[in-house]
């Protein structure tokens, strides 16, 4: 295992001890990503594909002081997601399913020192 997949591995851990620590409790979201198919014709609706990914997260909220009204609004949430424990970079086009809740994901921010991302940082709304 190379320092930065430790590392990673690390992170993930400190996210299920945290998440256990906390009223919530560990939590599972589901990134739940819709690709439209290749259609034969243009005036024919293509198929779209969903594809599911899953992994262990903390849910929190925004404080006073991050909410500007602008772009973090009052029912904004903050998930922190293990990045070892998905395949995908999370995108604006995603939606989320955490805790039997559907959110959109408005942004996504990775922590990455040195340039391998360790967790991500999402904005969802619902």
């Amino acid at each position: 295992m190379s320092n930065v997949d430790t590392l990673r591995a690390d992170v993930a851990a400190g996210i299920v001890e945290a998440a256990q620590a906390t009223s919530d409790g560990e939590l599972e979201a589901t990134i739940i990503r819709s690709t439209a198919a290749a259609s034969d014709t243009p005036w024919a609706p293509a198929d779209t594909a969903i594809t599911q990914y899953t992994a262990k997260c903390i849910l929190s909220v925004y404080s006073e002081r991050e909410r500007d009204g602008a772009l973090i609004l009052q029912g904004d949430r903050k998930v922190l997601m293990a990045a070892d424990e998905i395949t995908i970079e999370p995108g604006v086009s995603d939606r989320l399913l955490l805790a039997g809740v559907e959110y959109a994901v408005v942004s996504v921010m990775a922590v990455a020192p040195g340039g391998v991302p360790l967790f991500w940082k999402l904005q969802v709304r619902q």
